[in-house]
This record gives structure tokens, sequence and C-alpha cells, in this order.
């Protein structure tokens, strides 16, 4: 519903869009909305490399228009010198009512943005045999407009083109994005995007100490393998807050960012395998057969068959057996669970089982489910696995104490009938 009173908005503030007269204008606006407007959609693309490209007299009326959000039709254009230009052209009716504009810019790459022939700025740097990546993500940048102006927009971009771009394709963000939008709004979105990114790195050193704590107790009750996969757990949880700051901040291009968030996803499949272990082992002191057929297929053959195949009808078979699989063995566990009255094991098992589940339906509706609960899943479990970790063994404390305790009763009352 927001998106569609967005679109309203848009329509009612601005005037042409994506017309091709008007002297080649592509967008007029009379004002911008309070959220802004994008302006994904209103480019013209032309592969290669050519500074006359940046004047805003030169004829681009045989580029084809390109809508940046669907990278697929110019991605692979970008072979072999992985450099492109986009240029369009926005009018500013005589009302237009706001001075301070906001830019705001999202890449993965860099690029060099030309306003009315002028070089307005450099986004990292563009070199012949590559480049070097500066990504503002969302950053705003200040643009000085008047009523009646017309901006001539260049845009060359270079960035990598991935040698796998299914995977790039599966992280659902655009090489490039630019927004118009007003100044303070564009500026409070940024920092609030910054400190979003930031403060999951405090829960994720604490979750780097409890799996170092419960590691150390391995060491001392070798029996306990809880502890080990509850550490490991927790080392590898700690690494998704690092991975998606990667994501959302470092200088990567459209391949490396294809890796990294392959990386992430794999990451979360490992830490699925993790609580299946555990709360398996918790309930019935083993993992079964039918679990390491499953532990195998999820964490080693679906990731490796994704990872070198477009998608296509056999991955999302993969796809789809690997998440219905875990949720059918999650839900399975928590019934069990039940059974035996351990509680924080039935409610860490019943949740991931209905995550799989949602994401299992992912794959065959393309509707995601999980995204209101899916980041905190894995915080849901640590919590739940770490209290009930802790009762137990504060329960084998007490049954090693107590048999300590026996043991020095009998000793003294076996010294004393030496002594009569």
């Amino acid at each position: 519903m927001r998106k569609i009173a967005s679109v309203l908005i848009c329509l009612l503030f601005s005037g042409t869009v994506f017309s091709q007269g008007n002297q080649g204008i592509s967008l007029q606006l009379q004002g911008i909305p309070s959220d802004g407007i994008s302006l994904d959609k209103i480019w013209k693309f032309q592969p290669g490399d050519n500074p006359d490209w940046a004047n805003p007299a030169f004829n681009d009326s045989l580029w084809p228009v390109v809508d940046l959000s669907q990278y697929q039709s110019y991605l692979k254009s970008l072979s072999p010198k992985n450099i492109a230009w986009f240029r369009t052209r926005i009018l500013l009716d005589s009302q237009f009512s706001l001075s301070q504009v906001a830019m705001v810019i999202s890449q993965l790459g860099a690029s060099e943005l030309y306003l009315n022939g002028n070089l307005l700025l450099s986004l990292g740097q563009i070199h012949a045999n590559g480049n070097q990546n500066d990504n503002p993500h969302g950053k705003p940048f200040l643009l000085r407009v008047s009523p009646g102006d017309t901006l001539s927009i260049a845009i060359r971009f270079a960035s990598e083109a991935p040698s796998k771009p299914w995977l790039f394709s599966e992280a659902g963000v655009a090489p490039l994005s630019i927004k118009l939008g007003t100044w303070n709004k564009a500026v409070d979105s940024f920092e609030s995007a910054l400190q979003s990114q930031r403060i999951p790195f405090g829960i994720s050193f604490m979750t780097i100490g409890i799996g170092l704590v419960f590691i150390l107790l391995y060491f001392f009750y070798a029996d306990e393998k809880l502890n080990l996969l509850y550490g490991a757990l927790c080392l590898l949880a700690s690494m998704i807050p690092v991975i998606q700051f990667q994501l959302a901040e470092n200088n990567l291009n459209i391949g490396s960012y294809g890796m990294f968030f392959f990386l992430k996803s794999w990451i979360d499949i490992f830490c699925s395998v993790l609580i299946l272990s555990i709360i398996s082992i918790a309930l019935f002191g083993r993992i079964n057969f039918y679990q390491g057929i499953l532990i195998v297929f999820v964490l080693l053959v679906e990731p490796a068959f994704r990872f070198n195949f477009p998608p296509g009808f056999v991955t999302h078979v993969f796809g789809f057996v690997a998440t219905a699989g875990l949720s059918f063995e999650f839900l399975r566990l928590s019934y069990y669970a039940f059974l035996k009255k351990n509680f924080f094991v039935f409610i860490t098992s019943l949740v991931t089982g209905v995550l799989h589940f949602s994401l299992a339906l992912r794959i065959v509706s393309h509707i995601d489910y999980s995204n209101l609960y899916y980041r905190y899943n894995i915080l849901l479990c640590l919590t739940l696995l770490g209290i009930y970790l802790v009762w137990r063994f504060t329960n084998f404390t007490k049954l090693i104490l107590f048999q300590l305790h026996q043991m020095n009763k009998i000793s003294k009352a076996a010294s004393k009938s030496d002594v009569k």
C-alpha cells in the first residue's frame, strides 16, 4: 500500500516521465515528494568509454533506454572493458519549490558524475585496466539548482562484471541507483542506515566472547560435545554482522558483492546445521544416519550446485529439498522436545522449523514470508540454547559435586572403620 501511495505522489509532483520528446527531456519535475523520487528508469545506456559522452549536446538518441534496477539488460554489456556511460536530462519546472536538493547515490564500483558537462563527483578511480571502488550506499550529495534549470546528467561507471552473474542476482541489489530527495531527509536516512549497520557489531563481539567460553568448557568437560557445537555456532554467527557490514559499507564491485552474498547465505545454512546438531544430541545423544545425509546435502551438495550453475528447474528443486528437509527435521525434533518437556529446545526447534518452511514456500511462490523474523531467528536460537546449556551445565556441576561429596563421605567412613 505504501509503495502504491509513493507512486501516486511521484506522479502528482512530477511532470512527464520517460518522455522522449521535449528536446530529449526524460523527466520534468515540479517538486520532490518527501520520500524522494527514483531516477532509475530514465537512463540512456552505452557500453564503452568516450569523454565526448559527458557533453550535454551529444546526440544519444540511438542509445537504448535502461532501468538501472533491471540490470540483466545491461550487465553483460560491461565486459570486456567493464566501463559504460549513463545519460539523462531532467527539467525543473518554473514552479519548482525546493532549492536544497540531494542526489542520493548507491553503487558497486567507481564512477564519475557530470552535471551539464562539468565533473561534479568522482567516486573511486577508473583505470584502463580496472577500477578502484568507492561504494556510497545511499549517500546524499547536494545539488544547487534553481527553478527552470535543465539538468543534463552523465555518469561514467566502471565495475568488474561477475563471472557468475546469478550469484549477484540473488542479492537483489542494483549495481547503480540514483535518487533525488530533500537534503534533510536524505541526510537523516543515510545516518540512520550507518547506525543500523554498526549496532550489530556490539552483539558480534559479545557472541565471540560467549563462544570462546563454551569452547573452553569443552576442553575441561570433553564429554559435553554440546559446548563445542554451541561455541562453534556462536563464532560462526558472529561473522554474519561482519559480512553484512561488508555488503553495506565496503568497497565491493559487482562480482565480489555476489561472492560475499553467497558466503553469507552459506554461513546461514551452516548455523542451521549446527542448531540441528545441538538439538538432536540434546534430545537423543547423537545425530542419526538420515540427519547426516541431510547435513551433507544442505551444507555441501546444494550450495555447490547453486554456486556453479545458474537458476533453473534443478537448482530450484535442490533448494526446495534442502529447506523443506531442514524444516521437516526441525519440526519433528520440536515434537520430541515437547514430549520430553524440554521447552527451551522445543521453542528453538519450532521457530527454526517454521522459518525454513517459509523459506521453502519462497522458492515455490517467490513471495518472501520470512522478512519479519529471519534476521532475529539466529539471535533467538543463541539465547534459548545458551540458557539451556547453562542450565544443563549447572545440573552437571551439581551432580559432580554431589558425587564428590558422597565419595568424601565414603572415604571418611572407611577411615573411621580402619581406626576401629
